[in-house]
């Protein structure tokens, strides 16, 4: 639960970075799941 909340504290103070370790997050997912397709 404490991670969490730091989590979302993190996300309001730099949503620019939480944002961009989202997106590469979720691109690294799709890449491993279509290449796994294969």
């Amino acid at each position: 639960m404490a991670v969490m909340e730091k989590l979302k504290i993190f996300v309001v103070k730099e949503p620019v970075v939480a944002a961009s370790c989202l997106i590469a997050g979720f691109d690294s997912t799709l890449i491993f799941v279509f290449g796994s397709l294969d």
